[in-house]
């Protein structure tokens, strides 16, 4: 609404005077139960409330009025502000505006438009903000912009962090920032979640229309402090779903370019400006306060206002950061170290050590007790012995002898903590009522009912939820302070330190459970009990998300809190029962506890904890709902494994592999576990106890992630340059879920030719990944098989250089189950040798079943005698139910249609179907594994997927590469044979098959049989060939070793299919293969018909849809459309709706062609083999032609290394319908155009370079 003017509740609003807003509310949770009882604006910050130093800053800066705004504790604000130096203040206005209805900061800048107080530009702040920035000059900088622009309403202030290690330290998100940077206007403003799944932004490239760079950061934090004008305000009460500022206010702004509002940023580069948000940047900033970064607000100079019976601040600045008030009574044998403030009356008794730490007024530390890095509010006690941690303990509560909190820990007003006992880390204890509470994140720290002003009803309080926010019991006060009646705190200074009267202490058992009691312990006892009812009864992991949903909403918790209990738990079913778990859940539990100083104990206690893991996993990731939740489950295995006695030793001494198994099960990703290392970069020593265990694992995620990285920045490039830029930051990796293997089976591998370069190049890397990805069972061997003469060592030396990815250990635990049996491939007594090796690993696995996978990584000249070998002397094996033995087979399957025959019908004799997997590597690629879905889960392609919308199909094999010294093997079988016949073929099958009855693979395998069937034998006018001769760059063909010199085996074909059935019969396919050609390849591309009139006049028969799916590389799928180009006129062109998997899914592992097809050998899963049936129907179709060729009946043109191959190829694809758009590229291929850039750069550069030599030497001469 308008400004109003006047006097408005009591405030009159100057034009000229400089004002502020102050949020006294934070409109989160972070710091409960503290806030229950008191504003978290009042909290103290070194012994001040924190709003003082906002106060302070403000008025610093010449701030004239300050409004501050309260939602709840208004009482307490204003008392606070009456009793201090503000209520006398003559320098500056301060009004206390109370609006109880508030439930955001939204809601709040509503309510402050509807009172009409503004009636200028005005700061807008939180209370919780230390800063020593110049804020006038800041306001002026932003009039000045408003005086040249109206639109400029806001100039946010944000500071640049220096690393990822300040940011966690201030406990700070990130977010991606663009700016303008010759004007600082923010042109986007996007948060980032924390999840590590958000890798990149889409910018519109209108951004670029009026400016020629845009600064893209994620390093720029926001400080929420904002220099507003009334159009703040307006736009706040005309857009009622803005709740929060940053989120949906500048959000919207930035979004609704169209009403022409501007946002600029002014960087605090080099002043120190931060709000304390949250518990971490609590501590970090009182640090900060001390160690002086905040310099003029520090302790000394006593600026900031205290009161009280100790009267102002009086502190006293002494070496290494120690700042004392007077009155403060230190024994000679007492020990305070670097960075701590002790506040007036307080006494540090003999061998005490107080280090890191804020000591507020009135407080007593015993005898031998330890402060470290912790905050005591005022009046607390800490008596002998006691130790305190990274601890913040409120006003008036006492800590008895020998009692521990641990890190974390928050001990609220009054409570008292007995002898002995310890607070655990991270628990919250309180005497008041926990409010149960769901909804937004944004929920406000509720008044207590003895806080509304007088008159006013507890109705007002928001949601009623008052009667839930109870000030303590009378009987748990009464047992706190008979308690601590003892050593209670002195009113004064008049009192004596020296009095030790004996207080009357009554019994524990007569103290409520809210005192004595531990409600994080509480509620740590009831997730575990939980969840250890789940594991006894067996009950669906549903049930179990609905109990623990139901104690998380009672307890107001949150999902990492159930998580982390449940975690817990997990590690205790590993080891045996901990003292006084119920009798009913001891069965859970291993009776004998684990040796880990032994091998073989570290291995037990590690494959008891996969076995839970197993289970639980899926159940604990429906509670981890964020990359935070991650980190604390780190968090809580580091304090599981520091906790001493044997099972938190037991952990410790397994520490870095138990980090690799929440890495391999998916419970905790990649990023969690490098933000947790992060977080723990610039800790003390004993901090980084286990960091410093895992490093060789963190160092190999490291580096795994800079290798992706590199990929992506050669591979994947901006995409749809017509209308987005996108970009990228945080990498994010989870692996895709395991497919499954029977843990309980006996799996050996045995590889024939394992000498061979296939089995060292393809076959052991690929087992090597699924063994470490832990798709294998955990009883897995591997036998090498060839005629060479080996050790066992040799051939593992041999095959070491060619594992990649996984650790040191994962290679070397790979290696050590790799064995070597050397023997002739027609020799029984080879072959008897290699079954006893067999027989004598089986023996000890007599109850499981076996698994044998025989890999003929071999020529198919010796499979039928390799087979034989194989039957007649491997096959006796031991019956148990499950056992299996599998025969794998490499391409070629013959030569043609007769000899392809005779080798199945020789196999068959031996083997049935069922044992053969005859493996076609094209089929294990991810975009062919894509194939049946995209086709068959889109229904959008069901109808235009055949002849009459489909023009012609391409299906397109292409190297840049020749044959390089396998001239001699290729020369027996030529391209159609090597390539065109198997991998081609397939590719055809899936495209055009109809859709099976099921995914089953017998089902499948019939539809493409039936396809195949359907196809016409090929002519020689069906086809162009091709060999490809010398130039400067290559040899040609036959200057390959073994080619005889009038060879006629082609190395390009392009073949023209024929498919005669219903659906395809006006459609040609168009098959083409070739090697040394101008790039490397293998796609689809399925050309659409044009539409039957063309609009716009223009002629866009040149401009056909085409759907493309990229194989390799850079898999991608991507639709070639006609849009209008943007602008006044009506031009088209040509862009796309692209999928490319490296931008898409960017973290996600693809796996190898061979590590997909062993994985379902192993598994039993034919889908993706070729059947004797599809094999002679293949073989159909091409035998005709490939006699033709050998017969050298077929003209075979010559074809430059480097070209698209011979220009007559391109002429019968042109005669079968295909129309190529000259003027379109598609923007994957940007990296190559990049590449050629940069070579044409550096070529003139080099002729520049050259000429200014020459330019030089003429000078000289002359």
């Amino acid at each position: 609404m308008a400004p109003k003017k006047g006097l408005v509740g009591g405030l009159e609003a100057k034009k000229s005077v400089l004002s502020a807003v102050l949020l006294a509310d934070s409109f989160t949770q972070q710091f409960r139960p503290m806030t229950i009882e008191r504003p978290k604006v009042l909290l103290p910050l070194v012994n001040v409330p924190m709003i003082d130093y906002t106060l302070e800053w403000l008025v610093a800066g010449g701030i004239k009025e300050v409004i501050i705004f309260c939602c709840a504790h208004a009482s307490q604000i204003q008392r606070h502000i009456d009793t201090s130096k503000w209520g006398s203040q003559k320098s500056v206005n301060i009004q206390v505006i109370t609006e109880r209805s508030c439930r955001s900061a939204g809601d709040a800048l509503r309510a402050l438009d509807q009172k009409g107080i503004m009636e200028d530009d005005f700061v807008l702040v939180s209370g919780d903000v230390v800063a020593n920035l110049n804020i006038a000059a800041v306001l002026e900088e932003h009039r000045l912009r408003r005086a040249k622009d109206q639109n400029a309403i806001m100039t946010m202030v944000m500071k640049p962090m220096q690393s990822a290690a300040q940011r966690w330290r201030l406990g700070l998100g990130e977010a991606l920032t663009a700016l303008d940077p010759s004007t600082h206007r923010l042109l986007r403003y996007d948060p980032l979640d924390g999840s590590f799944r958000k890798r990149r932004a889409a910018m519109e490239a209108q951004l670029w229309g009026e400016r020629d760079v845009v600064s893209l950061r994620t390093d720029l934090c926001d400080c929420h402090v904002a220099i507003c004008s009334l159009e703040v305000l307006v736009a706040f009460s005309d857009n009622f779903d803005y709740q929060n500022i940053q989120r949906d206010f500048v959000s919207g702004v930035l979004s609704e370019e169209e009403l022409g509002n501007k946002i600029y940023v002014h960087e605090a580069v080099h002043d120190y400006v931060v709000r304390v948000h949250n518990l971490r940047s609590y501590d970090a900033v009182s640090s900060d306060i001390l160690q002086r970064w905040a310099f003029p607000f520090t302790p000394d100079t006593n600026l900031l206002p205290l009161h009280g019976p100790w009267g102002p601040s009086t502190f006293c600045y002494t070496r290494h950061n120690i700042y004392k008030e007077q009155s403060v009574c230190i024994s000679r044998s007492a020990q305070v170290g670097h960075d701590t403030a002790i506040g007036a009356g307080t006494h540090i008794e003999d061998h005490a050590q107080v280090v890191s730490s804020v000591i507020g007024r009135n407080c007593r530390v015993g005898k031998n007790a330890c402060i470290r890095g912790s905050t005591l509010h005022g009046n607390v006690t800490v008596e002998d012995g006691a130790v305190v941690t990274e601890a913040v303990l409120c006003e008036g509560c006492t800590v008895m002898t020998d009692a521990v909190i641990a890190p974390g820990a928050i001990v609220s007003f009054k409570v008292v903590v007995g002898r002995g006992q310890t607070i655990p880390a991270h628990t919250r204890v309180s005497l008041c009522q926990q409010l149960t509470i769901t909804g937004s994140d944004d929920e406000l720290e509720y008044a207590k009912p003895e806080d509304l002003e007088d008159g006013e009803s507890q109705d007002m309080l928001v949601d009623s939820n008052a009667d839930q926010v109870e000030k303590p019991l009378a009987a748990v006060v009464a047992a706190a302070e008979a308690l601590a009646g003892r050593h209670r705190p002195r009113k004064g200074p008049q009192e004596d330190f020296s009095s030790d009267e004996e207080g009357s202490v009554i019994s524990t058992a007569d103290i409520p459970d809210a005192v004595l009691g531990d409600p994080e312990a509480s509620f740590k006892r009831e997730v575990t009990e939980t969840f250890l009812r789940c594991v006894k009864h067996g009950f669906d992991q549903d049930y179990a998300v609905v109990e623990l949903n139901g104690l998380k909403i009672a307890e107001d918790r949150t999902f990492a809190d159930c998580s982390r209990h449940m975690f817990t738990a997990i590690l205790g079913l590993c080891l045996p029962a901990p003292p006084r778990t119920k009798a009913e859940y001891l069965e859970l539990y291993p009776q004998a506890a684990v040796d880990f100083h032994s091998a073989a104990g570290r291995t037990q206690l590690l494959q008891r904890l996969a076995g839970q893991l197993q289970r639980w996993v899926p159940l604990l990731q429906r509670f981890l709902r964020s990359e935070d939740d991650q980190v604390e489950v780190l968090l809580t295995l580091e304090e599981f494994s520091g906790e001493g006695g044997s099972s938190g030793e037991a952990f410790a001494a397994v520490f870095a592999q138990v980090l690799k198994l929440l890495y391999d099960t998916d419970l905790v990703e990649e990023g969690a576990m490098l933000a947790w290392a992060a977080e723990k970069e610039h800790a003390e020593a004993h901090e980084r106890v286990y960091v410093d265990k895992a490093s060789e694992f963190l160092q190999w995620l490291r580096e795994a992630e800079e290798e992706e990285e590199d990929d992506d920045d050669e591979e994947a490039d901006a995409q749809g340059t017509d209308n987005f830029v996108r970009f990228r930051f945080h990498p994010s990796a989870r692996d895709e879920k395991k497919p499954h293997v029977p843990d309980d089976i006996c799996l050996n591998v045995v590889v024939l030719g394992a000498s061979g370069d296939l089995a060292k190049k393809k076959t052991f890397p690929a087992l090597y990944t699924l063994f470490y990805r832990k798709h294998l069972p955990e009883s897995f061997a591997v036998i090498g098989y060839a005629r060479s003469k080996l050790s066992n060592e040799d051939l593992r030396e041999k095959i070491r250089p060619m594992l990649k990815g996984g650790t040191d250990l994962d290679r070397d635990n790979f290696i050590s189950a790799v064995t070597y049996v050397s023997g002739s491939y027609d020799d029984a007594a080879g072959y008897q040798g290699l079954h006893k090796a067999l027989k004598e690993r089986e023996s000890s696995h007599a109850e499981v079943p076996i698994g044998r996978l025989f890999y003929l990584a071999l020529p198919p000249s010796v499979y039928p005698q390799v087979c034989r070998g194989i039957k007649h002397h491997c096959e006796e094996m031991d019956q148990n139910p499950g056992c299996w033995q599998r025969i794998v087979i490499e391409k070629p399957f013959g030569k043609d249609f007769a000899s392809s025959e005779k080798l199945a019908d020789e196999l068959n004799d031996l083997f049935p179907e069922e044992q053969l997997y005859r493996i076609d590597h094209y089929l294990g690629k991810e975009l062919m594994q894509n194939m049946l879905v995209l086709r068959f889960a889109n229904a959008f392609l069901g109808p235009m997927w055949d002849c009459q919308s489909v023009s012609n199909v391409q299906i397109c094999f292409k190297e840049d590469i020749g044959t390089e010294g396998r001239g001699g093997y290729f020369d027996e079988f030529g391209i159609i044979r090597d390539v065109m016949q198997n991998h081609l073929m397939q590719v055809l099958a899936l495209l055009a098959m109809e859709k099976p009855i099921s995914m089953s693979a017998d089902d499948i395998r019939d539809e493409k049989t039936k396809l195949l069937r359907c196809v016409k034998a090929v002519k020689a006018e069906d086809c162009v060939l091709g060999q490809y001769t010398a130039n400067e760059k290559m040899p040609g063909y036959k200057d390959d070793e073994g080619v005889p010199k009038d060879s006629k085996t082609p190395t390009f074909a392009v073949v023209v299919l024929k498919i005669q059935n219903d659906r395809w019969h006006k459609t040609p396919f168009i098959l083409k293969a070739g090697k040394a050609l101008n790039e490397r390849k293998a796609e689809i591309r399925i050309q659409f018909r044009p539409p039957a009139q063309l609009l716009h006049g223009d002629k866009m028969e040149g401009s056909r849809n085409e759907l493309v799916v990229r194989i390799q590389p850079n898999e991608a799928i991507y639709l070639k459309l006609v849009a209008k180009q943007p602008g006044l006129g009506m031009k088209t062109l040509v862009s796309e709706l692209d999928l490319t998997y490296k931008d898409r899914y960017p973290r996600c592992y693809i796996p190898e062609a061979y590590e997909r097809l062993i994985l379902d050998a192993i598994r039993g899963d034919q889908q993706h083999f070729v059947r004797r049936d599809e094999l002679r129907a293949a073989w159909a179709i091409f035998t005709p032609l490939l006699h033709a060729i050998d017969d050298k009946r077929v003209k075979v043109h010559d074809y430059k290394p480097g070209t698209r191959g011979p220009p007559e190829a391109d002429k019968k694809i042109a005669e079968a319908g295909y129309i190529k758009n000259k003027t379109y590229e598609w923007c994957g291929n940007t990296v190559i155009v990049l590449e050629k850039m940069r070579e044409v750069l550096l070529r003139d550069f080099a002729k520049m370079i050259g000429a200014h030599a020459k330019l030089q030497a003429q000078t000289f001469a002359s």
